[in-house]
């Protein structure tokens, strides 16, 4: 995510001034609650879990793409299956 999000940030023509990152999707809310700056995150699984105090802003953030690993030589249990049909689904409707 932080090469997309230098990607990203190039393209729209700045260099952001970076001084915390982290993967944590629990502190980042906890800074932007706290006012201390900015933050490029997936609003489809993180933003329902913003505070009022939280502006969210479309910026037009280029899709990603999202693998799902298997091993080849079994075959999937049903909870697998069923998982794997989830995903697929959902995002679909994305």
């Amino acid at each position: 995510l932080h090469s997309l999000t230098e990607q990203f940030c190039t393209a729209k023509g700045f260099v952001p001034n970076i001084t915390m990152q982290t993967d944590d999707p629990y502190y980042v809310r906890k800074y932007l609650e706290m006012g201390l700056g900015i933050a490029i995150f997936p609003e489809k699984s993180w933003g329902q879990m913003t505070s009022p105090n939280v502006k969210l802003t479309e910026v037009g953030f280029p899709n990603r793409e999202t693998f799902v690993f298997r091993e080849n030589e079994r075959e999937m249990t049903k909870a697998e299956t069923a998982f794997l049909e989830i995903l697929i689904s959902t995002f679909e409707e994305i």
